[in-house]
C-alpha cells in the first residue's frame, strides 16, 4: 500500500511537470517558476488578439518561395544549425560529441519548462483558429503559447553569446530569424514568439549562471578552436 501511494505521488507531479530529473545538469526544479515571467496570451477578439490574426493574414499573402525555405529550415533546427549561419558551415554536430551531448542535456531539461508554459496556456495554432491560415512547414502537436522553437533558440543564443562573446549580436540576430519564421511558417502568432523570446531568454540566463556551465562552455571553446581559428587566418 505504501508502494502504491508513493506510485501515486510520482505520477502526480509528472503530470504537473514538476518531477525533477536527478540527471538535470544545467536546470533544477527551481526553474520551473520561470514560467511566470510569460504574460497571458491576449484574447482572439481584443485589439492585441486580432491584430495577431491580420499580420498572420498579411504574412501569408506575402510569402515568398524564399520565405518558405527559410521557415522550413527553422522548423527543422538543431543548435548547430541554428549557429552555423554564425560560426560556419564547418559547425556539425558528428564533428563535435562533447558539445552535442551538452546541448542533448540542455535542449532536454529547458524543454521540460517551456512544455509545462504551453500547457499552462493551451493556445490554439493560428490554423486552428482560422481556416484562411495555411501552414508550409510541419505540423506541430501541442499549443501555440509560447513558441517553443523561440524559446529554445534564444536558450542556444544565451549558452553560444556565453562562449563567444564576441558574436553575441549575430546570435541574437538568428533568435530573431527564428521569431519571423515561426510567423511565415504559419504555426505561431507573432506574440508566441515574443513570449517565446521571455521564457528562452530567462532559461538562458539561468542555464549561463549555473555551476556546471563552465565545463560545458569549455568543451564548445575546445572542440571549435581549430576551426576558428582557421576560419580567423
Amino acid at each position: 500500500m505504501r508502494g502504491f501511494r508513493i506510485l501515486a505521488l510520482l505520477v502526480f507531479f509528472v503530470g504537473q511537470g514538476a518531477f525533477f530529473d536527478a540527471r538535470a545538469q544545467y536546470l533544477t526544479h527551481e526553474a520551473f517558476k520561470l514560467t511566470d515571467l510569460v504574460p497571458a496570451p491576449p484574447e482572439d477578439n481584443s485589439p492585441a488578439g486580432l491584430a495577431d490574426m491580420e499580420t498572420m493574414l498579411r504574412v501569408q499573402d506575402g510569402r515568398t518561395p524564399e520565405q518558405v525555405e527559410r521557415a522550413k529550415r527553422v522548423d527543422t533546427q538543431s543548435a548547430f544549425s541554428f549557429a552555423r549561419p554564425v560560426l560556419g558551415d564547418w559547425f556539425r554536430s558528428k564533428d563535435f560529441p562533447r558539445t552535442a551531448a551538452v546541448f542533448d542535456a540542455i535542449n532536454r531539461e529547458a524543454g521540460r519548462i517551456i512544455d509545462a508554459s504551453k500547457k499552462q496556456w493551451s493556445r490554439p495554432r493560428p490554423y486552428e483558429r482560422s481556416k484562411e491560415i495555411t501552414i508550409v512547414v510541419g505540423h506541430p502537436g501541442n499549443a501555440s503559447y509560447p513558441s517553443g522553437h523561440t524559446a529554445i533558440a534564444a536558450v542556444w543564443a544565451a549558452v553560444f553569446s556565453a562562449a563567444f562573446p564576441e558574436d553575441a549580436a549575430a546570435f541574437q540576430k538568428q533568435v530573431h530569424e527564428v521569431m519571423w519564421c515561426r510567423v511565415i511558417g504559419g504555426v505561431h502568432f507573432p506574440s508566441d514568439t515574443t513570449a517565446g523570446e521571455i521564457l528562452g531568454d530567462a532559461i538562458g540566463q539561468e542555464v549561463v549562471a549555473g555551476p556546471e556551465i563552465k565545463k560545458a562552455i569549455e568543451a564548445l571553446q575546445e572542440e571549435t578552436a581549430p576551426y576558428r581559428l582557421k576560419k580567423a587566418g
